[in-house]
Order: structure tokens, then C-alpha cells, then sequence
């Protein structure tokens, strides 16, 4: 592997205190929906599972561009875009991903309906880029770029004193502060878990087991080979030698990457060699780990229509309603029909070559 060592042209720099600052203000205004709820961790069939209830699902609008969440001073999007991104008081920063050109190619925002704080999306700049496309290399460049910026401060401030919160949000901003690394996660097409078709990566903090229940690789074998849980196919990138996020030959290297995984997807799925053809796929990305998940379905019987997106397909569960809550209780009891090890080769490729 080359050695990735040099500075990207366009560095972006973000200041997430005062991020976090305007995304609690935004959710105090009722801008933005947000909750704490603490996860329940379960197990079957030799999987973990963190399933956390998110609340702020119950207000998110069939019409992505309407609902209640918009400042009364912005107008919708009329450029063919899905996601609400137009109001300014989601906006947080433009990120160059083309270092060849003067011109950002993409904007990050906050989330409206959050699982955790704070949310992030990375959208295209141009609506016409859609969820059914592979990334490219301005995609992982604006994500290095993003998950580099918001991880560079150190997490131990963050710690003092958390015995003493009396709060779940206190005990939040406690554990986590502004001090946290980031992942990103790509829903390829809506067989994948995608909702919205203007292509975007979601941004969320990087689980901690204290109060996320579990940590977001738990399902992964460890170095030695050791506790794989999860029965499917994952195509995995260690990126410990790739000089970090902030390299500027790390986006390049994703790439050639993600497209040697999309074509091992599209075998592993059976799809034709087309360039046209849509892979539905699931990619993750960590400061450590990129991986690439093919998908055969959104949802399983008894799941209560859960569709599942990459944070899902490596056991983290969030539940709209009290049905799919329940939906995944049963399926981790052992009492039902359908175990967790069923569930997941159901959504995913079963790496035993079955049929699921």
C-alpha cells in the first residue's frame, strides 16, 4: 500500500462547540427533533443488538419538504431536491471535493429527525446526483474531509465529572461533548435503507458503548479472527497505513476500493456487469475501517416494515414505532419464528452461499 502523506488543498475546519451549541438551540426551538433515549442491548443467535427508540421519527413528513420543522423565513427547494436543505439555520459548511475546482461540491446540514447529536447530512450540491449512484471520489473526499474536521479534538475533557449529571442530556454532553469521532454511512438505493433520492452520507458520531450500548463494529471479527456475528457478506478496507482522514491520496484509494467492492457486489448479488446497474449496498466509513455491505432486501417478515440502513445491518436498531420495537424484542427472544441470524441473512448476502 503507497504511503498517504500529503495535504489536501481545500483543509476544511469546523468548531463543533459552537455546532453543537446552534443544533441544541435548533432543537430548543423546535427547528430540529432530537431525544435521548437509552438503547437496549439484546442478543441472538450470537449477534448483538443496540435497539434504541427514536422519537423524533414519529414527526418526520411522507413529503420530505414540508412539516413543521422550517423556519418561517426560508422557502422550499425548487431544484428537483428531496431533502429539505434550502432553510439557513440547518446549514453548516461547504466542502470542496474536487480539489480541481474553485466551486463547493458539497454542502453539509444538519438532520432534521435525529437518532443522535448531533446529525449530520453531506448532500450533493447537484440534486441530480442520486441515491442510486456509486460514490465517487468528490464523495469520499468530502467525507474524509467532514469526519476529519469534526474528529479532531481530543475526548477525555469530555469525561469529567459524569457521575454527577442528574440528566440523560447531561450525562450526554458529559460523555461526549464536542470531543468524539464521526463515521459515515451510504445507503445505496432503497433496497439499501435509503429514503430520500438526492444524494447524500449521513454523519453520526461514533458509538460509544457507556451510552450507546454497544460499540459500532461489536458484530466485526477482532484482530485475531475472533467474534463475527453477523452471518453476511462484508467487504472491509483497514485504513490504519492510509496516513488518516485528513490525507489527500485517501479519497483516491477509497475509491479504487469501494469500485473493486461494488464489483464484488454485484457478483455476490448476481446483477449484471452493466455500468448502469444499481448495487444496492450499504458502505461505512471510520476513521480505521471502510466497509461495504451488498443488500438483497430493505426489510424481512417480522420486522414490522423496519427498513434497515447500514448502522442497522451492523446491529444498531432504531425504531420508529412501538411495533418495530417490539418487532425486534420478539425476533432476539427466540420465542418467534424468525431469529436474528435469519434477519440478517434475509436483508443481506448469507455468507454460507444459502438462499437465507
Amino acid at each position: 500500500m503507497a504511503s498517504f502523506t500529503s495535504s489536501p488543498p481545500h483543509q476544511l475546519t469546523l468548531n463543533t462547540a459552537s455546532i453543537l451549541a446552534k443544533f441544541d438551540k435548533l432543537v430548543s426551538d423546535g427547528e430540529l427533533f432530537y431525544e435521548y433515549t437509552r438503547p437496549e442491548v439484546l442478543s441472538n443467535s450470537g449477534i448483538s443488538l443496540a435497539l434504541r427508540s427514536v422519537p423524533s421519527f414519529k414527526h418526520k413528513p411522507l413529503d420530505p419538504t414540508s412539516g413543521p420543522a422550517q423556519s418561517k423565513t426560508h422557502q422550499k427547494p425548487n431544484d428537483g431536491s428531496d431533502i429539505d436543505h434550502a432553510d439557513p439555520a440547518y446549514f453548516v459548511a461547504y466542502v470542496h471535493g474536487d480539489p480541481s475546482h474553485s466551486s463547493a461540491t458539497h454542502k453539509l446540514i444538519f438532520n432534521k429527525f435525529c437518532v443522535v447529536r448531533p446529525q449530520y447530512l453531506l448532500l450533493a450540491v447537484d440534486p441530480a446526483h442520486k441515491q442510486t449512484e456509486p460514490l465517487n471520489q468528490a464523495d469520499w473526499s468530502a467525507a474524509c474531509q467532514v469526519l476529519g474536521a469534526l474528529g479532531e479534538e481530543p475526548r477525555a475533557a469530555g469525561r469529567i465529572g459524569l457521575e454527577a449529571k442528574e440528566s440523560e442530556v447531561e450525562r450526554e454532553k458529559a460523555v461526549l461533548g464536542s470531543q468524539r469521532q464521526y463515521f459515515g454511512l451510504y445507503n445505496c438505493s432503497p433496497t439499501a435503507g435509503s429514503s430520500r433520492m438526492h444524494k447524500h452520507v449521513q454523519i453520526f458520531p461514533l458509538p460509544v458503548r457507556e451510552h450507546d450500548g454497544m460499540e459500532l463494529m461489536e458484530n466485526l471479527p477482532t484482530s485475531r479472527g475472533e467474534g463475527r456475528g453477523l452471518p453476511i457478506v462484508i467487504h472491509e478496507e483497514a485504513l490504519e497505513a492510509t496516513g488518516g482522514l485528513r490525507s489527500a491520496d485517501l479519497p483516491g484509494h477509497l475509491h479504487e476500493v469501494a469500485r473493486g467492492h461494488v464489483a464484488a457486489c454485484k457478483r455476490d448479488l448476481k446483477l449484471g456487469e452493466g455500468e448502469d446497474v444499481v448495487v444496492p449496498l450499504n458502505h461505512v466509513l471510520t476513521q480505521q475501517m471502510m466497509l461495504t455491505i451488498p443488500r438483497r432486501n430493505p426489510t424481512v417478515e417480522g420486522l414490522a416494515d423496519h427498513v434497515i440502513n447500514a448502522a442497522g445491518m451492523l446491529g444498531h436498531a432504531w425504531a420508529g414505532n412501538v411495533e418495530q420495537e417490539e418487532a425486534w424484542r420478539e425476533v432476539c427472544s427466540g420465542r418467534g419464528e424468525v431469529d436474528l441470524g435469519m434477519v440478517y441473512r434475509g436483508l443481506g448476502v448469507p455468507v454460507d452461499g444459502s438462499d437465507g
